[in-house]
């Protein structure tokens, strides 16, 4: 994908209002997309990794879900948000 497509997949109106925060955009999709991840990592963390995981366990049907995110390109926006473009892979996990 040219990275000026990359660039059309940003909510930039939702990202307006914000700053600070850690933006996921899903590259496999043709979607424009702002999903918030300042509540699950640390920005600097981020920053230095080349791919993060997502997951949760539900307790009652032990069945579960792990997202792996190949990062693509990351960019930080005026405001101080960083906004991570990355190739995502789902999985489904079973709790022994």
């Amino acid at each position: 994908m040219i990275e000026e497509n990359l660039f059309k997949l940003v909510d930039w109106f939702q990202l307006s209002r914000s700053s600070n925060g850690i933006y996921v955009i899903d590259i496999t999709t043709n979607h424009v997309q702002s999903s918030d991840f300042s509540h699950r990592f640390d920005k600097e963390a981020l920053l230095g990794a080349d791919e993060f995981v997502t997951y949760s366990i539900h307790e009652m049907n032990r069945i579960g879900s792990l997202s792996t995110y190949e990062i693509v390109k990351k960019v930080v926006d005026e405001k101080g948000n960083l906004i991570v473009f990355a190739k995502p892979e789902f999985h489904q996990v079973e709790k022994d």
